[in-house]
């Protein structure tokens, strides 16, 4: 069984950056065949950062027998999360969902695990809850996301919200467990969550859910403020 979520794992969190280099890479190959080389450098260097976060993802496995040094360093999360949102951006648009991003400050700093560690792991955290936001409004007539940054006294806390029909009473306190999911058998693994919660608790920080038919869905994420 542990082999076996072990596996999947690997296979869900390298699934995403694969998609998005075989688009990226048909991207620069049309750039090439219109003479376009400034939009095939930047189609280029989007797979160069794509193929840096797996090879971070397969070298961490190698390190898991045993405990690494332990250096805290800061982050700015508001250019984590900005450079997700561009990478999520083709989603959105195509989906056509109204996006609302709010930053109380320029540079919004956590507290990580070094800084190239801590800024790939927070951009899976928000990669699988932005993913879901889009999931959630894909059958929407109203679709809204917003996504928020906040202070909140020694705290930074920042919000993923959608206007989709929100999770069932019955399935919000199994949101977090391995390999449950309230999508379509073949649509996602449900290990996103999972994973997420266990990357924000290293961090020690805490997510959480909150969600109704009237409001949508909330994913709340607390980390120490730098």
């Amino acid at each position: 069984a542990v082999l076996g979520q072990l596996s999947a794992g690997i296979a869900h969190e390298l699934n995403q950056p694969l998609s998005a280099l075989r688009s990226y890479t048909h991207n620069a190959k049309r750039y090439i065949e219109a003479n376009n080389l400034e939009g095939a450098l930047e189609t280029l260097e989007r797979n160069k950062n794509l193929i840096e976060r797996m090879s971070f993802i397969i070298n961490h496995l190698r390190v898991l027998a045993r405990k690494p040094t332990v250096q805290i360093e800061t982050v700015n999360l508001r250019a984590t999360v900005e450079d997700t949102v561009r990478l999520m951006e083709p989603m959105i648009r195509e989906q056509r969902i109204e996006l609302n991003q709010y930053f109380h400050d320029e540079h919004v700093l956590v507290q990580g695990v070094s800084s190239a560690a801590s800024d790939v792991y927070k951009r899976q955290v928000l990669i699988n809850m932005i993913s879901n936001a889009i999931d959630a409004l894909s059958n929407c007539t109203t679709k809204k996301l917003r996504i928020a940054v906040m202070e909140q006294q020694e705290n930074i806390v920042f919000t993923v919200q959608d206007s989709g029909q929100g999770i069932s009473a019955v399935d919000l306190p199994h949101i977090f467990e391995p390999f449950f999911s309230t999508k379509e058998v073949g649509s996602g693994l449900g290990l996103g969550l999972s994973i997420s919660y266990s990357i924000i608790e290293n961090f020690g920080g805490s997510i959480k859910v909150s969600s109704s038919a009237d409001t949508g869905t909330t994913f709340t994420v607390t980390l120490l403020k730098a």
